[in-house]
């Protein structure tokens, strides 16, 4: 019953040591596994000695698992592998309660709510091992009118992050995320130069805006009858052979995420990069999602030979984690691999197929893509 295994912790880290520096000389090592899980039968020497990184007392009957100090250092190794999974929510598509705890009503309450007709459907508003969860901050739950701290709004952001944290689930915060609070709308919005500022600063106090961008914008400006859309320089258009999802404007070009990722490479000094928001759209209670399964099967793949020609992908975060509120389409295309059906009070999540897939996926750290 050797709990303090110091020992086995030099041994590990000598020999994790040199398997890294064996990895950086070019050796394809792809898995390793320690032996062993637990103490167990050590063949002709019976239990006279002991190899898990769990200690079992063979003479209680209950047979219990004591992890060793060893377990530690593996818990602080897989929270260290570069890559990271996760998946995605926004505030307003998902939290509900939009008139309690001093939450003020955002322009998407105003749009949903007064003006329901634009909303397809006139609707008003654990999982797979991930290592993060993304999330936004509803700036009508944390502010007031008066522009003062909502400190029941804070204490909700800080409950979720705290759980996310006993769970060993990183979290990754969207700052904002389209629901802005109507009293700023009010005021002129993003078009006020006094709200604008108070976001952009602390993120571009020390530079600006790409000059390019800027003037771009600029000659945008001076130009009548041009729309948001125009802004992009971006001619889109839809091949009749990609596949099609519930939502219109949405197809499966998995090249696409290829090409964009070897371009970000090229023209950003490769970068880091995190891919926040991939997902696919199907109808309401849509359990078997087979055309989910296949888009995020070719998605993955294709992100995955992008990393091996170099690219540094280190995130990935599925949209989204549950079914929610999609914008003006309300629930009339569902994006998430947990189904909900919302004429039920009890909202339950219902796992439809592809969470299989991303179980798979974040535990193998690996993504088969099935044959023709």
């Amino acid at each position: 019953m050797t709990i303090d295994d110091y020992d086995r912790i030099e041994y590990l880290n000598l020999h994790l040591k040199a398997l890294s520096q064996a990895i950086d000389a070019s050796c394809n090592v792809k898995a390793y596994t320690v032996w062993s899980l637990i103490d167990n039968f050590e063949w002709m020497r019976g239990y006279t000695e002991r190899f898990g990184i769990y200690a079992i007392n063979f003479t209680d009957p209950e047979r219990q698992r004591i992890p060793k100090k060893s377990v530690a250092l593996f818990k602080d190794l897989m929270q260290n592998i570069n890559f990271v999974w996760g998946a995605a929510s926004a505030s307003y598509q998902i939290e509900g309660a939009w008139n309690v705890d001093g939450r003020i009503p955002s322009i998407w309450d105003t749009a949903s709510h007064k003006n329901n007709s634009s909303v397809v459907d006139g609707s008003t508003v654990m999982m797979p091992h991930f290592k993060t969860y993304r999330f936004s901050i509803a700036w009508p739950r944390v502010l007031t009118k008066t522009n003062q701290v909502n400190q029941a709004g804070i204490d909700y952001y800080s409950k979720l992050i705290d759980r996310l944290k006993e769970e060993e689930i990183k979290p990754m915060v969207t700052m904002y995320h389209w629901d802005l609070p109507q009293y700023l709308q009010d005021l002129g919005g993003w078009t006020n130069p006094a709200i604008l500022g108070r976001y952009a600063n602390p993120i571009y106090s020390v530079d600006d805006y790409p000059r390019v961008m800027r003037e771009a914008i600029d000659q945008r400006v001076k130009m009548k009858g041009e729309d948001a859309d125009s802004d992009s320089e971006i001619h889109s258009f839809h091949d009749d052979s990609w596949k099609r999802s519930a939502s219109s404007w949405l197809v499966s070009v998995p090249e696409g995420l290829y090409h964009l990722l070897l371009w970000i490479k090229d023209h950003y000094n490769n970068p880091l990069v995190y891919i926040t928001e991939n997902g696919w759209s199907d109808l309401p209670m849509t359990t078997e999602d087979d055309g989910r399964v296949e888009y995020l099967r070719e998605h993955l793949a294709t992100m995955s030979r992008a990393i091996t020609d170099g690219c540094r992908v280190e995130a990935y975060t599925v949209w989204s984690l549950t079914d929610n509120f999609e914008w003006m389409r309300g629930y009339t295309e569902r994006f998430g691999i947990y189904a909900i059906n919302f004429t039920d009070p009890e909202r339950k999540r219902i796992p439809k197929n592809s969470v299989d897939l991303m179980k798979q996926v974040v535990r193998d750290n690996f993504v088969e893509v099935e044959k023709d």
